[in-house]
């Protein structure tokens, strides 16, 4: 299992994962569930159903933002648009 590279990743981008979901959503709660649900997705199992093993998808900074925007703006249902400011 390559869990270490994995946990490394988290560490390094959680917080900027995170904000992406905030400044989308302007939801710190919906953020937090967005964050994570954003690397579950990066880091899911490949192979066949007899491998056990699992494994980053690609590596790289660029897909773990792609799935973050995909899955915020997906969960707006609606596409991306920046959050009411208060006036």
């Amino acid at each position: 299992m390559c869990q270490e590279p994995f946990t490394q990743m988290v560490h390094k981008y959680q917080n900027l994962v995170f904000s992406i979901c905030v400044k989308m959503t302007g939801d710190y709660f919906a953020a937090e569930d967005l964050t994570q649900e954003t690397f579950l997705r990066y880091y899911q199992p490949t192979g066949t159903r007899k491998s056990s093993t699992v494994r980053m998808r690609k590596p790289g900074f660029a897909e773990l933002l792609r799935i973050n925007v995909l899955i915020t703006a997906d969960r707006r249902q609606g596409g991306w648009c920046p959050p009411k400011t208060k006036s």
